[in-house]
C-alpha cells in the first residue's frame, strides 16, 4: 500500500470535454482526487494540448489563472503563489499543459505543474490520435474487467495480470458501472454498442462526399457521449468496416 501511494501518477493524456464532465472524487488525507470518467478511467494528473482563450497575473504575481479551450471542451488553470508556470503564457497561444485536477466551490479547475507553447501544426492532430489509440485499448481493457468480475479473487487477478491490467484499473471501471447504474442516466442507455455502431456508420455516410469525414465532424453529428462515439468507432476500424485514410478523417469501406 505504501508503494502505491508513493508511485507518481500517471499524467493522463485527455480532453478537457471528460475532465470537466466526469464524476469528481475527493478522498481526503493524503489520497490523490480525481475525476471518474464515465467508462472508468480516474483522472488526477492529466496532459491537454489546447488553446489559451484568457489569462490573468496579478501585479504582485501571487496568483493567476489560464482559460484552456481544445474544441471539446474549456476549463481553467489556477495558480497560487507560484505562478511561474502561468507567468509567460499568452492569449492565443497553444500549450501543452500538465496538471492536476481539482474542485472547489462546484468549479472543476487545473493546477498547474508543467506548461510548455508549442507551434507544430501536426500536434493536435497527432494528440487526437494518442487519445483514440488510449481509448481503444482501454474498451479492451474494460471489456475484459466487465466479463471477469464475477470471477473468484484469485482468477480474476491472475486474468487481470494476463492482460497488464492494474488494480486501481480495475476500481475505477467497477466504480464506474456502480454510478451508472446508480444515476440511471439517459448517457448510460446510449452506451448500447449495436445501436452507437449503426448511428455512426449513418452518420459517415451521409457526411462522406468521397474523401472520408472528419472525426469532429462525426462526432457532432452522432450527437452521443464522445466516448461512445469514440468506442463505436474504434471497433468499426478495428473490425475493418472503415479506415482512416489520413490522420482524424474517416471513411466507410
Amino acid at each position: 500500500m505504501v508503494e502505491k501511494e508513493k508511485r507518481r501518477l500517471t499524467a493522463h493524456k485527455a480532453k478537457i470535454s471528460d475532465i470537466v464532465s466526469g464524476k469528481y472524487v475527493s478522498l481526503g488525507g493524503f489520497n490523490p482526487s480525481y475525476v471518474l470518467t464515465n467508462y472508468g478511467l480516474r483522472l488526477s494528473r492529466v496532459r491537454v494540448l489546447a488553446t489559451v482563450i484568457n489569462s490573468y497575473l496579478t501585479e504582485d504575481k501571487k496568483y493567476a489563472f489560464v482559460v484552456l479551450d481544445d474544441g471539446t471542451g474549456i476549463i481553467r488553470s489556477k495558480a497560487f503563489q507560484d505562478t511561474a508556470p502561468l507567468s509567460n503564457i499568452k492569449v492565443g497561444d497553444e500549450v501543452d499543459f500538465v496538471g492536476k485536477v481539482r474542485e472547489y466551490n462546484d468549479e472543476r479547475y487545473l493546477v498547474p505543474e508543467l506548461v510548455v507553447s508549442v507551434d507544430d501544426p501536426n500536434l493536435e492532430s497527432l494528440r487526437k490520435l494518442e487519445i483514440m489509440k488510449f481509448l481503444k485499448l482501454w474498451q479492451e481493457k474494460r471489456k475484459r474487467v466487465l466479463e471477469s468480475k464475477k470471477l473468484p479473487l484469485e482468477e480474476l487477478k491472475k486474468e487481470m495480470e494476463k492482460y497488464k491490467i492494474r488494480e486501481e484499473q480495475i476500481e475505477g471501471i467497477l466504480e464506474a458501472e456502480e454510478t451508472v447504474k446508480e444515476d440511471g442516466s439517459t448517457e448510460a442507455q446510449a452506451t448500447d454498442t449495436k445501436a452507437a455502431r449503426a448511428l455512426v456508420l449513418k452518420v459517415m455516410a451521409e457526411l462522406d462526399r468521397g474523401e472520408g469525414v472528419e472525426y469532429s465532424q462525426i462526432i457532432e453529428k452522432a450527437n452521443m457521449p464522445e466516448n461512445v462515439t469514440e468506442g463505436a468507432l474504434n471497433e468499426l476500424l478495428e473490425e475493418g468496416s472503415c479506415y482512416e485514410p489520413r490522420p482524424g478523417v474517416i471513411r466507410i469501406l
